[in-house]
């Protein structure tokens, strides 16, 4: 058994090392109009490549007069080391012209598991690459302005056992890392009990070491694995 690895979404103060990465909380959208066209925005949270996938072709049945259909995303898999992926699309604009402002966007954001569609209408007035690159990057910002972000901490999550008596020094302990007890399971004939332990990767270590050197082999790591 290894350590799961998860993504928790916090609300409440991390440290500025872990609130590297934001993602949306929701469905967020923006209008920009320049010489005519219009440029419909839409942030978008998703958990993977598939969800994107429905996401856009529900886009593309609603706006199915648009005249482009153009978006970037970023992925930061569920897998311990995975690195962000990242997809762009012109829409049969101008090669650059639209992908590659709407993922500066989000790269410049930090976000993850979060696409960026934008929808265009021509309005009969050429904006050239120039125009089209900053009307894209506008709307894009506009739709990333409008948005709620919360931030996203990588964790893992590991199993101890320990006596009941300890779970009181054990939780001040976790906590003053950053971490939380997800679950108990109390045996009231060994007067142990199992906790599962959530906390950030950058802190697993450093909780491990802190663990073993303060209870000195009153705790149990029954499912662990170095990340």
């Amino acid at each position: 058994m290894v350590c799961q690895s998860s993504f928790l979404l916090e609300n409440r103060r991390v440290s500025l090392k872990l609130a590297l990465l934001i993602t949306p909380a929701k469905l967020s959208e923006s209008i920009y109009k320049e010489k005519g066209s219009k440029f419909l925005g839409f942030l978008i949270p998703i958990a993977s490549e598939k969800d994107f996938r429905s996401e856009l072709k529900v886009l593309t049945r609603k706006y199915h007069d648009t005249t482009h259909i153009c978006y970037a995303y970023r992925l930061l898999p569920f897998s311990i080391g995975g690195s962000i992926i990242e997809r762009k699309s012109d829409g049969g604009e101008p090669s650059g012209t639209a992908g590659d402002p709407i993922l500066r966007q989000l790269q410049e954001s930090q976000i993850v598991n979060g696409a960026l569609v934008i929808i265009r209408y021509f309005g009969g007035t050429k904006l050239g690459k120039g125009g089209l690159a900053r009307a894209f990057r506008t709307c894009a910002s506009e739709a990333i302005n409008s948005s709620e972000l919360v931030m996203v901490v990588h964790t893992v999550s590991f199993m101890i056992e320990c006596n009941q008596n300890l779970t009181g020094q054990l939780e001040n302990l976790i906590y003053n890392y950053g971490g939380r007890i997800v679950s108990r399971k109390f045996d009231n004939v060994s007067e142990k009990v199992g906790c599962k332990i959530e906390i950030s990767k950058d802190e697993y270590e450093k909780i491990r070491k802190a663990i073993k050197t303060k209870f000195s082999g009153g705790i149990y790591f029954l499912f662990s694995n170095s990340v």
